[in-house]
């Protein structure tokens, strides 16, 4: 298992990112607490508040994840920022939306190298 844990700029909070092959152990790991059975999981998000309030966004990945399941889940991860920020997605203005998307699948394409 590996874990990286990068601040992210402009909207603040931390992106965590979790390469394990067995997401159960890494879960208990990194203390992500859940009654869902994570090794039926390819990939997943969630989102938290550390003791400070400070967002924390973890997304757990398969050391062999697919391009597509990385698109996925950094979908979720920019949605989440959005509500937290309290911003909305505008289709006509997607400029944070293509930063944010960009930026996220840079960290997880670096953190799987």
């Amino acid at each position: 298992m590996r874990t990286k844990r990068i601040t992210i700029p402009i909207y603040f909070g931390y992106l965590q990112l979790v390469i394990a092959k067995d997401f159960t152990k890494a879960a208990k790991a990194v203390k992500y607490k859940t009654d869902l059975d994570l090794s039926l999981y390819g990939a997943f998000v969630y989102a938290d508040h550390n003791k400070k309030g400070i967002a924390v966004y973890t997304a757990f990945f398969k050391p062999d994840a697919s391009h597509s399941s990385i698109a996925h889940e950094v979908v979720h991860l920019v949605n989440h920022v959005f509500l937290d920020r309290g911003m909305k997605l505008d289709r006509l203005n997607d400029e944070p939306q293509a930063y944010l998307t960009g930026w996220f699948t840079d960290q997880i394409y670096k953190a799987m190298r």
